[in-house]
């Protein structure tokens, strides 16, 4: 018997990963401009690698939760 409400939740998150993943140095360059709001310097703000590689990692551990959840949804 098919869980759909498993099945929706782990298309949504991988679905989420997938773009946090592909666009994971926009969303760390977006979270560098809200952290940079009230500082004294000014000029464009780059993100860190290291935050660009985790926000990658997080898209791709999304996308195996989202796709081990659907897979489950569909297997009980």
């Amino acid at each position: 018997m098919v869980e759909p409400s498993t099945v929706v939740f782990g298309s949504l998150a991988g679905l989420a990963g997938l773009a946090l993943a592909t666009n994971a140095e926009t969303v760390a360059r977006f979270e560098e401009r809200l952290d940079a709001v009230g500082s004294a310097r000014d000029g464009p703000v780059a993100p860190a690698e290291w935050k660009v590689h985790g926000h990658r990692a997080l898209g791709v551990v999304l996308v195996l939760v989202g796709a081990l959840f659907t897979v489950a949804g569909f297997l009980r």
